[in-house]
């Protein structure tokens, strides 16, 4: 468990018997400013988003990988989608295959994008005004779903824009065991 992400007892914990331990030290992880987690069963690896130092990699069948690909970063989300790794950092969107960065599509690109497209309902004074806020990473079946203030934008697997659903407020998507799409805001 993540803990604590503007404190100083922030970190990662385990839990032991009735407690929680940090086991920050255990694993390598310099950073007690963890934002979010994603455990890959299959791999049996946790993925941690630091505010602060990037991304942490702890393979649990080993010891960790300390990874210092985006240093610096806030990490917003990250998921594991076809064997690569998507983060929504405050300033873009990363792919990383095998600990490289292999593409990377910036707020700006996606403003862009939004301003040439035609969402399905116009665009209101408030849509054009309100500054671009990016939520969430999510797995459509088909594309790389980022839930944003805007709308759910869909991505291809490079992270190329594709078309985008429109809505004011905060989005969140969720996706049913037949692959159908719920949007709410």
């Amino acid at each position: 468990a993540c803990w604590g992400v503007n404190d100083i007892t922030g970190g990662l914990y385990q839990r032991k018997q009735h407690s929680m331990v940090k086991v920050n030290p255990v694993y390598g992880i310099e950073s007690d400013k963890l934002w979010d987690t994603y455990y890959f069963e299959k791999q049996k690896k946790l993925y941690l988003t630091s505010i602060d130092k990037g991304v942490y990699i702890v393979d649990l069948n080993k010891i960790i990988q300390k990874n210092e690909l985006l240093p610096n970063e806030n990490i917003l989300d990250i998921k594991l989608i076809n064997s690569a790794l998507y983060v929504l950092t405050a300033n873009e969107i990363v792919k990383i295959i095998n600990n490289r960065v292999t593409a990377r599509l910036t707020y700006n690109q996606v403003l862009h994008f939004l301003n040439k497209t035609k969402p399905f309902i116009n665009q209101s004074s408030l849509f054009q005004s309100t500054p671009l806020t990016l939520r969430e990473v999510i797995d459509t079946k088909d594309y790389v779903g980022v839930t944003s203030n805007k709308g759910l934008i869909y991505l291809n697997y490079n992270l190329v824009p594709q078309k985008y659903l429109h809505e004011n407020g905060q989005v969140r998507v969720s996706i049913l065991s037949n692959n159908d799409i719920i949007m709410s805001t």
